[in-house]
């Protein structure tokens, strides 16, 4: 399911010709032995069978080059994509095999195509990630749930950790807080009840 950014985007690029495929094979990088534990495989309930087994250079849905990882954690993992058509990078999230999951692997989901139909002229409308598109993918195990979103900066965690003070000054904390504020009025517009969880992946900065 394209948003109607993705659609605007898409039907605007329409003219230009697709990015093409990259190789990112080099023999230069050093191989990691596969009893070395990275990331989500050192989490207590992490799988082999869960997690769909990304390579970087692989295409996604006829359309997504997967560049490099973002992010991980218990339910899925995010990695950096070249949109082929769109001509542009996107963050796609990779649930773990939806059968696993039951109907929570589709939560998410269906939270953003109820924002989607939320009032446009809200003015937390900005303030939530957009969904760019969804689509699955069939690992060795099953089926995975995947999400497109644009890219996004530092998270406000990341940017504290750098910050000497270990604070954020006021004008920062009360920008943040505006964003959050105005993102979480739009959820309620929508119906969509701001957990936790939510509010962690709904706030785009």
């Amino acid at each position: 399911m394209l948003s109607s950014i993705g659609r605007w985007a898409s039907k605007a690029l329409s003219g230009r010709q697709p990015w093409a495929l990259k190789t990112f094979a080099n023999p230069h990088f050093r191989r990691i032995g596969a009893n070395q534990l990275l990331e989500e495989e050192n989490m207590p309930e992490f799988s082999t069978v869960g997690y769909y087994p990304v390579r970087i250079g692989e295409l996604l849905a006829s359309r997504y080059q997967v560049v490099g990882k973002l992010g991980f954690g218990a339910m899925s993992t995010v990695w950096l994509a070249r949109d082929l058509p769109g001509r542009r990078h996107v963050a796609v999230k990779i649930y773990v095999r939806s059968s696993s999951l039951g109907e929570s692997a589709f939560q998410e989901l269906h939270a953003y195509q109820r924002l989607e139909k939320g009032p446009v002229s809200h003015p937390g409308r900005g303030a939530v990630r957009t969904l760019l598109d969804s689509f699955t993918v069939s690992g060795p195990e099953g089926e995975h749930q995947c999400l497109v979103h644009p890219p996004l900066w530092d998270s406000v965690w990341t940017f504290l950790a750098r910050n000497p003070a270990g604070r954020l000054p006021i004008p920062v904390l009360a920008i943040a807080l505006r964003q959050v504020f105005l993102a979480l009025d739009y959820c309620r517009e929508c119906q969509i009840i701001h957990t936790g969880e939510f509010a962690r992946f709904l706030l785009s900065r």
